[in-house]
């Protein structure tokens, strides 16, 4: 293609020169290309999905955040390269509560089989006809143990609470046959503020099944289970608040379609 938009230009005359030095003029000009300080675009891979989903309950952090019902909810992202934007939207099923979030993420190839990101969140709430908001940064890696077994550990922090949340958690996922693959889980959830100002600590060990059908090449359906067990940063909570919280069982289903 390049050969030929230098034959248009260069016009008719073009065809006397050798073949090796036209040859040799296509090799210059691919090497100032890359040169180029945007020679990267070229090779940047860019890729765009929306998924649409149903949640049994609002499962935060060990918590069911509404109290009553579920979730609807959609999501657009767009990645380039290492960058990733998005945008999520909830609609409870049962209580007047709406949640928007904006969110962007870098991510990292640190080595083989270990990669890192770092992310920012804008979150808004609406509840009750009255809205807030909060913004979040986060950080985390996951490493590829083997092809069938992976680790990972996330950090939140909250400007609003003035705390810090983590994850640890280790998966295995498996694919069962072409286009449907599963990948149970168990993660265990560490407060620093971002639940309760009063407790730091252990607060939730979660186990689940995701799984996820390939349709087509652009169309998937997937869902999940998963269970939460109460640890003593919740118990504290409710021996505070007298609230019951408990252990929480959850589940979902979503569609989503690629770009």
């Amino acid at each position: 293609m390049k050969l030929k938009s230098s034959l248009n230009i260069i016009g008719a005359a073009s065809l006397a020169i050798p073949a090796a030095l036209s040859a040799q003029a296509v090799d210059e000009i691919e090497e100032l290309e890359k040169g180029s300080p945007l020679a990267f675009l070229n090779e940047m891979e860019t890729d765009a999905s929306a998924t649409f989903g149903w949640d049994s309950i609002y499962l935060a952090e060990g918590r069911d955040d509404l109290g009553d019902g579920g979730l609807v909810y959609s999501e657009f992202t767009g990645s380039a390269g290492p960058v990733a934007l998005g945008t999520w939207y909830a609609d409870a099923t049962d209580v007047d509560y709406n949640e928007w979030n904006l969110f962007g993420e870098i991510a990292f190839e640190l080595t083989e089989g270990l990669e890192a990101y770092v992310g920012y969140t804008y979150l808004a709430f609406f509840e009750d006809g009255e809205k807030s908001d909060d913004s979040e940064v986060g950080v985390g890696v996951s490493y590829a143990i083997t092809d069938y077994l992976e680790a990972s550990a996330d950090y939140v922090y909250s400007f609003e609470a003035e705390g810090s949340f983590v994850e640890v958690a280790i998966a295995a996922p498996y694919e069962i046959s072409e286009g449907f693959s599963v990948a149970p889980y168990a993660l265990l959830g560490i407060d620093f503020g971002y639940r309760t100002e009063e407790y730091d600590g252990w607060n939730h060990l979660q186990v689940g099944l995701d799984a996820e059908y390939l349709i087509s090449e652009r169309f998937a359906v997937g869902g999940y289970a998963a269970y939460a067990f109460a640890l003593r940063d919740i118990e504290k909570e409710e021996d505070t608040t007298g609230q019951e919280i408990g252990d929480q069982p959850a589940f979902g289903v979503y569609a989503s379609v690629g770009f």
